[in-house]
């Protein structure tokens, strides 16, 4: 992983991250993709008995952002929901808002 930082959002504290995959695993030479991913830590510290781990959100699409979808207004209604003890995850797929193709031609 590459580019790992802290974000302060106005809801507090998350962590913004990007890191490289292969656009095809059997073939190298088709380049790389850097995907954006965020993480809003559970309210319970991980080593806590209270604490479920992550959930992971896909924004669907098409051109959905998940970085957007947990960083956005109603980013906290997802903790609400689902209770203090999981991380909320949300990615950028491919091609969208920040995550980036890298395609040699």
């Amino acid at each position: 992983m590459s580019n790992i930082y802290p974000h302060k959002f106005l809801r507090g504290e998350y962590l913004a991250l990007h890191f490289q995959v292969p656009l095809n695993h059997a073939d190298s030479s088709a380049g790389n993709a850097t995907i954006a991913l965020i993480r809003v830590p559970a309210s319970v510290k991980p080593d806590s008995t209270s604490y479920r781990g992550p959930i992971l959100f896909n924004p669907g699409g098409p051109g959905g952002s998940g970085v957007g979808m947990i960083a956005g207004p109603d980013g906290d209604s997802y903790s609400t929901i689902l209770g203090p003890e999981f991380d909320i995850v949300g990615f950028d797929p491919r091609g969208t808002q920040c995550t980036h193709e890298q395609r040699m031609c």
